[in-house]
């Protein structure tokens, strides 16, 4: 046995002490909604996904019913996210933006936000927040 005080990260090597069955999942068993995508270019500066369309193809034999594109961000490329997915693909995706914290506010901020200007399909809305929410995206049902 190695000496703990001795051993350097790079030559840890840990045994697993617990084993347990695997099985591959190759379709969900009710429609899902992968919530956390990042689907977007603003990190690397190339699309996450090279085909959208591979990419909706691919969703439907896994059972994804809809995808939460995480990397809208602001501005152009905002409007390239919506298109190259949310408009392309509509209720397929749901591209979130992100606030630009250098601009500047005009209106100023009243403390209430309307999530309806994002125009999401109502599915996902009604998928993706829960009841709380409701009093602020009108005409909502359940």
């Amino acid at each position: 046995m190695t000496d703990p005080e001795q051993l350097r990260l790079r030559d840890y090597r840990p045994v697993p002490s617990l084993t347990a069955p695997s099985h591959r999942v190759e379709r969900a068993c009710a429609p899902a909604i992968d919530a956390h995508t990042h689907l977007g270019r603003w990190l690397t500066g190339t699309w996450a996904v090279p085909s959208t369309a591979r990419l909706a193809e691919l969703m439907d034999p896994c059972n994804v019913a809809a995808a939460v594109n995480m990397d809208g961000r602001w501005g152009a490329e905002l409007e390239a996210n919506l298109d190259r997915y949310d408009r392309s693909y509509p209720g397929r995706f749901a591209t979130f933006c992100h606030v630009d914290w250098a601009a500047p506010c005009d209106p100023p901020p009243t403390g209430r936000w309307c999530i309806s200007a994002l125009n999401l399909p109502a599915e996902v809305l009604r998928l993706v927040y829960s009841e709380n929410a409701r009093a602020l995206i009108p005409g909502l049902q359940r």
